[in-house]
């Protein structure tokens, strides 16, 4: 999988464009902090990296910078519709714990690498 790809699937996961909205520099923020080390045993940093993201972990931190997002909010009505903080909020919190509860894969030492690497629930180019 791509970065491009890895984000597009991160927007779907996350409903970026739905209010609160997450922008592209957030979703590379995201991808950028649950990269990790790629198949190879080749660190993001290092040269020939192909790319690998927990992807599961980054939509749940997407989902709970939405919640933050909406926290300050509060509830109104104009224009006989009506935005309600409480049910944003609510929907936000079930798509972390939805996302949080699927990152449950064994992180382990790789036989081939002396780094710890994901073993399960990794995306990789």
């Amino acid at each position: 999988m791509t970065r491009d790809e890895a984000l597009k699937r991160l927007a779907a996961m996350t409903a970026a464009t739905s209010r609160p909205v997450l922008s592209d520099e957030d979703l590379g923020a995201l991808l950028d902090q649950y990269a990790v080390v790629d198949p190879e045993g080749r660190a993001p940093q290092d040269d020939g990296w192909t790319g690998a993201w927990l992807l599961n972990p980054a939509a749940a931190e997407g989902w709970r910078w939405k919640a933050g997002r909406v926290a300050g909010d509060f509830t109104f009505s104009a224009d006989d519709a009506r935005y309600d903080k409480g049910s944003v909020l609510a929907n936000c919190e079930r798509m972390v714990a939805l996302y949080a509860a699927k990152d449950v894969g064994v992180i382990g030492p790789r036989a081939d690498a002396s780094s710890w690497a994901t073993t399960r629930l990794m995306v990789s180019g």
